[in-house]
Formats: structure tokens, C-alpha cells, sequence
């Protein structure tokens, strides 16, 4: 529940019909999630921050049920996202894929050029994710996967003469940097 202080201000300032919270939710609930942002709106929002579970499954599918009805050039925030020395994760955690690896999804789509995310932001407690000017045309089946185009493996040019060659000193030289980097 927002706290008092949080109420105040957002009553001082005019904005209580502009901000709304949403706590006490299952986070992975595409269908209540969506319901929220129709009923709670006049119109899509501009901003939206996730600060909720901080489990992959989860904030995947909020993403996944909102980011497709917000309008272009909207931003979509990520909270706590990343982990750092001495964190210690919830018991409960254990064996879940980390929220690092929807940030390298989302990172893959904004490289994939779909056009779904403009452009990407990432800082140390927090990612940006701007909204790109695609249209979605079915919103409730939005899949980030579809989303994310990746190069196959046997997908390298055909081996020419004198190719493994040079690859193999490349190797070398990218070993000797790293080595040289880390004295």
C-alpha cells in the first residue's frame, strides 16, 4: 500500500489521477495485468516501473502482458535487476533463472531491429526500455521471443583457404590482450 507521505504528494501536486500503484498482485498474471491497464486508464501510460519480484518467469511475463500496450516512445522500467558482491539471494531463488537473462533478451531485441524496443538503457539498479513504434496486433499474445533474431551456429561462411589460419592467430592475439589486461 503507498504510503501516506507517497498519497500526500501525489494529491499536493495534482497527479493522483495520473499515477496509479498496483500492489499485492501476481506479477505473472498476463490476463489481470492487462485488466489493470484498461480499467485503471484513460489512456495508455508513458511510464510503467516493475519493481516486483526480481525472478526472470515473472517479470517476463509482466513485460510480456503490458510493454506491447504502451505507446511508442513510452519507458518501461526494470527495478533491481542486477546482482552484485556480498548480495545473497532469497532461498527461494535457488535453481530460478536469474533476472540478468531477461536483460540480455531484451538487449537482443533492441540488436534484432523488430522495431518492438527503440532503445535500451542499462544502469547499475535500474534498465530502461523505450518503446519502439511497432504495432502489435494482438497485444495479449505478445511473445519477446519472437521478438529476438540470433545468428545459428552453422551459419559461418564456408571455410577458405588460409581462414582457420587466421582465426587461429586471432585466438592468440585476443588471448595474449587478455592476459596483458590482467596484471
Amino acid at each position: 500500500m503507498d504510503s501516506s507521505y507517497f498519497q500526500k504528494y501525489l494529491t499536493s501536486r495534482g497527479l493522483s489521477d495520473r499515477i496509479q500503484t498496483v500492489w499485492i498482485t501476481d506479477q505473472a498474471d498476463k490476463s489481470k495485468l492487462s485488466h489493470f491497464m484498461r480499467t485503471m486508464f484513460d489512456v495508455p501510460p508513458d511510464l510503467i516501473i516493475d519493481d516486483a519480484s526480481h525472478l526472470y518467469e515473472p517479470t517476463l511475463a509482466s513485460f510480456e502482458a503490458l510493454f506491447p500496450l504502451m505507446p511508442p516512445g513510452s519507458l518501461y522500467i526494470i527495478e533491481d535487476w542486477g546482482h552484485w558482491r556480498g548480495f545473497i539471494a532469497l532461498p527461494e531463488w535457488s535453481g530460478r533463472k536469474p533476472l540478468t537473462q531477461l536483460i540480455i533478451e531484451l538487449t537482443e531485441s533492441v540488436g534484432s531491429w523488430t522495431n518492438i524496443i527503440n532503445d535500451i538503457a542499462i544502469y547499475r539498479g535500474f534498465v530502461a526500455i523505450e518503446r519502439g513504434p511497432r504495432i502489435i496486433e494482438d497485444p495479449a499474445s505478445f511473445s519477446l521471443k519472437e521478438h529476438i533474431y540470433r545468428r545459428l551456429v552453422d551459419q559461418f561462411v564456408t571455410p577458405i583457404l588460409g581462414y582457420q589460419r587466421i582465426i587461429n592467430y586471432l585466438k592468440h592475439r585476443l588471448c595474449f590482450l587478455i592476459i596483458l589486461r590482467a596484471r
